[in-house]
Formats: C-alpha cells, sequence, structure tokens
C-alpha cells in the first residue's frame, strides 16, 4: 500500500495538475502537499474554506445528496475540492490547469490516497 505522501505525489504529478494538498476540513491546516506550484501550501489552507462554505449550507441543499466534490475555476485554472475520509474531515485541494486536465482519468487515483488514509488512522488508534 502507498503513503500518503506517495498517493498525493502521484496525483499531483499527473498531466495538467499543478499540485495538491490533503488539508483538515475544520482548521484548514495541511498534512501534506505535492506538485510543481510554489504555493500549493497556502492554496491548500485557503481553498479549504470553499469546503466549510458547502457545509454551512448543506442543510439547505441537502435534498441534492452529499457533495462529492467541489470545483472553482480562475480563468487558467481550477480548484478541485475532494473529501478523503468517511467524516470528511480530510479534504483533497488540487490545482490544475483549465483547459488541459484529464479529470475522468486523474479521479481514477483518488482510492489509492483515501486507502492510505484510512491506514494512517488505523495505525494512529493502533488497530493495525
Amino acid at each position: 500500500m502507498q503513503s500518503i505522501a506517495d498517493a498525493l505525489e502521484k496525483l499531483a504529478s499527473f498531466k495538467g495538475m499543478l499540485g495538491c494538498a490533503l488539508a483538515e476540513a475544520d482548521t484548514g491546516m495541511v498534512w501534506y502537499h505535492a506538485g510543481q506550484h510554489s504555493e500549493m501550501e497556502r492554496v491548500g489552507e485557503a481553498a479549504v474554506e470553499f469546503w466549510r462554505t458547502q457545509a454551512r449550507v448543506a442543510h439547505q441543499l441537502g435534498m441534492l445528496g452529499d457533495l462529492k466534490s467541489a470545483s472553482y475555476n480562475y480563468g487558467q485554472r481550477t480548484i478541485g475540492l475532494i473529501p478523503c475520509d468517511l467524516n470528511r474531515s480530510l479534504i483533497l485541494v488540487c490545482l490544475a490547469q483549465n483547459p488541459g486536465m484529464a479529470w475522468s482519468e486523474w479521479m481514477k487515483d483518488i482510492p489509492a490516497l483515501r486507502l492510505a488514509v484510512k491506514a494512517h488512522g488505523a495505525q494512529q488508534r493502533g488497530l493495525t
């Protein structure tokens, strides 16, 4: 099984991806970051605010179901947000070129990151 850092590095190295960060939803603290964008840690800390906003309005949008991901487009860049654990406390923040990113192909590597996050949590709780 891959480590969290290795899984994040793989996601960040995908063609069109500028960087990825794994951040706590509540605090915005970045656990790991990878990729070519020099400010990815700062982007991760700030972008998690979008996720918190979505959580605050969830009761009004509940009829749509659980939020699976969110994206925000800025000129030539897109920020993507994807939950990485069951209680949605860790968010993958990614920064990609727009256009030029094959999102559906890139998303195929998200399960490996989720498994690494789950394994890390089990280790922290002494379950492995």
